[in-house]
């Protein structure tokens, strides 16, 4: 009887942990549709901080880093410098530049992932192809 009672008490804990790890399982699948569709052409990577990413179009232009840091353009005008992400978590600011994870480059736009303990964003870059601006 002792026997049967710590199993059935190791069942329901290990029941109760996959309870706790499965919204983090469903979190991860949703997120990795971010990155890319079933289909498409994707080149992905581990990003590295000191390359050169862009999304360019033929009025407009995101040119930066793999940190995330970059500068937009529509031309003639440049509309941001030295743009960049922080992430205030709790008590705690988490500059961009310490967390991007991986590149992911398609025809029409360009993503950053960042990943931290408690969080992952998709950052997509795109530029227009046709329009000129707002309409």
């Amino acid at each position: 009887m002792q026997r049967r009672t710590l199993s059935i008490s190791r069942v329901a804990v290990l029941v109760l942990c996959l309870a706790r790890l499965a919204p983090l399982a469903i979190g991860h699948a949703q997120f990795k549709d971010c990155q890319a569709s079933q289909g498409e052409l994707t080149l992905s990577r581990n990003a590295q901080n000191w390359q050169f990413l862009d999304a360019v179009g033929p009025p407009s232009a995101l040119l930066g880093r793999e940190d995330g840091n970059f500068e937009a353009w529509i031309y003639p005008l440049k509309l941001l410098r030295d743009f960049h992400l922080t992430f205030h978590l709790g008590g705690h600011v988490i500059p961009g530049e310490t967390l991007p994870r991986t590149i992911t480059v398609r025809p029409e736009s360009t993503s950053i992932r960042y990943v931290y303990d408690s969080f992952c964003v998709c950052e997509t870059w795109f530029a227009a192809l046709h329009d000129t601006g707002p309409s």
